[in-house]
């Protein structure tokens, strides 16, 4: 009886690991709209959660779209992972990840994030990690606990700032493939760094 109770024990410790795991969940645009919070939109079941790792890689010129009254969520998330130019258009709303990669493994696509309103958060946000990247921003919030990263390793990087609040822990432009376009906007960052960035406002 004992070792019975012991099998369905870890039986269900089983069931509930298998539960928790994450996923790779892939963007398909094959929804009605091209919203973040249509499940349709998602090579999945069900909408991307906290602990999944999302690509935004396909089809070319996608725009995912987050709007006023969209709280997303992943842990891991990837835009321009393949040949395909691809969007993330943050107008509103909230996207909450833990990592952010924008512009990720082939120099033959190109990831763009752009931000018009909302809240985007995250801990590092790199663009252009091995890939060329892009960061638009006119409007809203971006709130890095790390730091923000341009390029991130090989890639190309380019963020151009013309409205809006970034709040980094702190700035690194990693090679000469790193570009910081500054007309108006706030770039706010811990420690003093502003000799690192006055030749970039424009």
């Amino acid at each position: 009886m004992f070792k019975k109770m012991t099998y369905l024990i870890s039986l269900v410790l089983l069931l509930v690991q298998f539960q928790n795991a994450s996923a790779q969940i892939m963007w398909s645009d094959d929804g009605p709209d091209h919203l973040w919070s249509t499940i349709a939109n998602w090579g999945s079941s069900n909408l991307p959660t906290a602990i999944d790792s999302v690509s935004i890689d396909a089809p070319d010129n996608t725009h995912c779209e987050i709007q006023d009254g969209i709280t997303a969520e992943c842990e891991t998330l990837r835009v321009g992972n393949a040949v395909s130019t691809t969007n993330l258009d943050i107008s509103g709303g909230s996207l909450t990840v833990a990592g952010a990669y924008i512009g990720v493994d082939s120099t033959s696509g190109h990831g763009i994030l752009n931000i018009s309103g909302g809240l985007f958060s995250s801990g590092a946000l790199q663009i252009g990690w091995r890939g060329v990247g892009t960061l638009n921003m006119t409007g809203g919030t971006v709130e890095l606990s790390g730091n923000l990263i341009v390029p991130g390793l090989t890639g190309t990087g380019t963020v151009n700032l013309d409205g809006g609040t970034i709040n980094a822990s702190d700035l690194r432009l990693t090679s000469e493939l790193g570009t910081l376009n500054i007309t108006t906007g706030t770039l706010a960052l811990n420690g003093d760094d502003t000799e690192a960035i006055q030749t970039f406002i424009r």
